[in-house]
């Protein structure tokens, strides 16, 4: 991924106690736009998509305050942190619009996102 792409900023917001701070991170992502053929449903004209490795989640301790047993429901709190991030790229924040898991054999091995901004 980082041969092909670049660097991404994911940010999120953390509460604590009643306080408020940001937690970011960089990490390497494919991004490109939708082509005009892809404009359909939910994705609009300027829309980006960004592909990600979980796997370089990790690394960077995307889930840092969750840790990823907590997810008794079945769901990848990877995955609900990123509904809610935002992505910087190239110095602008793009909103998550939609969150794409890839799961091969029971494991989440590619994350893409659909971002606007």
């Amino acid at each position: 991924m980082s041969r092909a792409g670049g660097t991404v900023r994911l940010r999120r917001v953390l509460i604590s106690g009643g306080a408020r701070s940001t937690f970011e991170i960089k990490i390497p992502a494919l991004v490109r736009g939708y082509a005009p053929d892809q404009l359909a449903g939910d994705i609009k004209h300027g829309d980006r998509l960004v592909i990600l490795s979980p796997s370089a989640l990790d690394a960077k301790q995307w889930h840092k305050g969750v840790p990823l047993e907590d997810a008794s429901d079945g769901k990848d709190p990877r995955l609900a942190l990123l509904k809610k991030a935002e992505v910087i790229i190239t110095g602008k924040k793009h909103q998550v619009v939609n969150v794409i898991p890839f799961i091969v054999q029971d494991v989440l091995v590619r994350i893409e996102l659909q971002v606007r901004g």
